[in-house]
């Protein structure tokens, strides 16, 4: 991806297995691609197969299975980032410290999109394909959002 990402997605997990799957399913392939341009995903310690998880739906096809799985850094290293002509993910972890607004702001901090979305691991998002044309509709609509 050689231009800044139009829309990211940045999420903070840990230990969320059961659920990590629904959430992938439905922000990352739409009937009309990618449902966004950056994913920034940052561990706080899980001790389950979450990171596996993340790193087997981002590899969308064969060419990239395994590439983000063994990607991840430890605490306090450098994030390990992946970006070519569909997206750009970045995988990260984060010691946790007992305060979700630092483990945010570190996340945040890793993205580079204009528009970002923060979702938890719980939650999906229906009909994610909408979300680009309709910020587009309020950037064109309102020039101050700008």
């Amino acid at each position: 991806m050689s231009e800044r990402p139009y829309l990211g997605l940045v999420m903070i997990v840990r230990d969320a297995a059961e659920t990590i799957d629904a959430l992938l399913g439905s922000v990352l392939k739409t009937p009309k691609g990618m449902a966004f341009d950056e994913y920034v995903f940052t561990d706080t310690g899980s001790v389950d197969d979450t990171r596996e998880r993340i790193g087997n739906a981002l590899a969308c096809d064969n060419t990239r299975r395994g590439l983000f799985s063994t990607q991840w850094p430890p605490a306090d290293a450098e994030p390990s980032v992946f970006s070519d002509d569909d997206y750009r993910a970045v995988l990260a972890s984060f010691a946790w410290v007992n305060d979700f607004a630092k483990a945010r702001n570190f996340a945040h901090g890793l993205t580079t999109a204009k528009w970002v979305m923060y979702l938890d691991s719980d939650d999906t998002f229906a009909r994610a394909e909408r979300l680009r044309p309709t910020l587009r509709e309020i950037e064109r609509t309102n020039p101050r959002v700008n």
